[in-house]
């Protein structure tokens, strides 16, 4: 869903000749949403089959569960040889690495090594040891990752290792397709991959307005954000997660310790791009309020966490920057449904009072930062 507020009585008459379709299919583990908007409705039907078929082909490269993927056979040359890769992958994992450099290892594409430990699709799944947790995050360490930028290689320097995208790909896939809908005809794109939406112009003459889930509330919004040229991108411990003598464990790994981070209920990011966006996310999930500044400084236009205490802190970029957007700015609420005209992709927030604070950890005091009424 998308921003379906009705524009004013002149940019309607301006936009009449305007059509919007929306479709969506299962595709990289979810249910993935495309918006086009463009004067014709069959062109736009055609372009909608070309988008999801460019992201099935982007998928078949980037996926570590396919065994023909190109992100698979630099895995199964791990500690061997460098392998030649397309430029999808070798983009996406420099943006990856990037942001594991920065962000100290918070997030790392070599997670992958830990995943057997963690197999939460089990219907008997059980606490891995921590000796089995110390042996798989002996192999997790993005230094070890070799690109050659000449050669178009890529090596993993020891046999064992294996890289996971999942923290990145999703979005990248998404910013992937939005720009070649733009490239085959349609300026005004939203792609909603399971959480990780891309925006590409506007809706009419709105920004496209889209829904900040509250982890903690199921249907509720804790912020809206309106886009245009951006990506945001959520993670958060709601998604594939179990409990276990009242303590919550899930997906969201912690790759400097093997383990469930814990520091944060969901973190959200806007960014330039998407993989940027969905890497700094899941990074900011694992450091929690502290690493807001981090993310900034790595590129993020704007950054939220919400804490276990029901605390939403907020960082943001160069306030000279002309964005459409940034979250300081957001729509925060509590309200039990999405308000109307919004698309909610992703993130949930303790019940009760939202307690706003910016990085600092004062409270904000924005006039452009309200709750629901």
């Amino acid at each position: 869903m998308t921003d379906t507020l009705l524009l004013p009585a002149k940019a309607r008459s301006r936009r009449r000749s305007q059509q919007v379709i929306r479709r969506a299919r299962p595709l990289m583990g979810t249910l993935v949403g495309v918006t086009l908007r463009g004067p014709d409705a069959v062109d736009l039907e055609g372009l909608a089959r070309d988008v999801f078929a460019e992201m099935h082909r982007l998928e078949s490269l980037l996926s570590e569960w396919s065994p023909t993927s190109a992100l698979a056979l630099v895995n199964d040359s791990a500690g061997t040889v460098p392998v030649p890769v397309p430029p999808e992958l070798f983009d996406v994992l420099a943006t990856a690495r990037g942001v594991a450099r920065a962000t100290g290892g918070a997030f790392d594409p070599t997670w992958a090594a830990l995943a057997p430990c963690w197999p939460f699709h089990q219907p008997c799944f059980k606490l891995p040891e921590p000796a089995e947790i110390d042996r798989a995050r002996a192999l997790v360490d993005h230094r070890d990752i070799i690109i050659d930028p000449d050669q178009h290689t890529v090596l993993l320097r020891r046999p064992g290792m294996s890289l996971g995208l999942g923290g990145a790909a999703k979005a990248f896939i998404a910013e992937r397709a939005s720009d070649f809908a733009v490239k085959h005809g349609a300026p005004d794109v939203l792609i909603d991959a399971g959480g990780d939406v891309v925006a590409r112009g506007c809706n009419g003459t709105r920004s496209w307005q889209v829904g900040i889930l509250d982890p903690r509330s199921p249907g509720a919004l804790i912020a809206t954000l309106a886009l245009r040229d951006e990506a945001v991108a959520t993670s958060g411990d709601y998604r594939r997660c179990i409990e276990i003598a009242g303590r919550r464990y899930h997906h969201l790994l912690d790759p400097r310790t093997g383990w469930p981070a814990n520091r944060s209920c969901s973190a959200t990011v806007v960014a330039p791009g998407g993989a940027l966006a969905d890497a700094l996310a899941t990074a900011l999930f694992v450091m929690g309020p502290r690493g807001l500044g981090i993310a900034i400084a790595s590129g993020a236009t704007a950054a939220m966490v919400v804490g276990h205490d029901g605390d939403v802190r907020l960082a943001s970029g160069n306030p000279s920057r002309k964005s459409r957007h940034h979250l300081g700015r957001a729509h925060v609420t509590t309200s039990s449904a999405p308000p109307p005209g919004t698309t909610a992709p992703a993130a949930r927030h303790a019940p009760g009072a939202a307690r706003r604070r910016h990085a600092s950890g004062q409270p904000i005091r924005s006039p452009g930062l309200n709750r629901a009424s």
